[in-house]
């Protein structure tokens, strides 16, 4: 995960768990909204400052399913942070626990953790139908489409995106 090209949104690659926040070094997006800078910027504090990053490590070790877990605190850490700006842009929701799923990504994989692009496919599959289901949507025909990928399609696909690399590693 860690060569995987971010999102042009989001910040840089997350520094060691030693206290530095990601947030002064963001990369700046002109598409980006102002709220979605700042909300990004709440979601480096709370892992890096608050402790979630340690939070996450120890939810996703101790989960018996890691992509569950990957979802629901990429979810409620963009929540949170969503709602602590005014008129978030709901469009920015999605972006927004996209990003923090890659930042939770990365720090379970500097602690160790082995987090495969299917694992963070699946954890994005998990939080996306939570969303939709909780804007009182059907999710009933995209979950079908989106079972119809494999981890093992992801993690093939990936690879050869990367060169031929083993998606574990990438």
């Amino acid at each position: 995960m860690r060569n995987q090209p971010q999102n042009p949104k989001a910040a840089k690659a997350p520094p060691a768990m030693s206290g530095q926040q990601p947030a002064e070094e963001m990369a700046q997006d002109e598409s980006a909204s102002p709220q979605y800078e700042s909300a990004i910027k709440t979601v480096y504090k709370l892992l890096y400052e608050k402790g979630a990053g340690k939070d996450a490590i120890e939810a996703i070790s101790s989960a018996a399913n890691k992509t569950d877990a990957m979802a629901n605190m990429a979810y409620e850490l963009a929540q949170v942070a969503a709602e602590n700006e005014e008129s978030f842009p709901e469009d920015d929701l999605t972006l927004l626990a996209t990003s923090v799923l890659a930042e939770i990504g990365d720090i379970a994989e500097a602690a160790g953790i082995e987090i495969a692009a299917s694992d963070v496919a699946e954890a994005f599959k998990i939080m996306l139908l939570r969303m939709l289901g909780e804007l009182g949507l059907d999710t009933t025909k995209l979950e079908q489409a989106m079972s119809a990928y494999t981890p093992e399609m992801i993690d093939e696909a990936v690879g050869y995106a990367y060169g031929g690399q083993e998606a574990q590693n990438v």
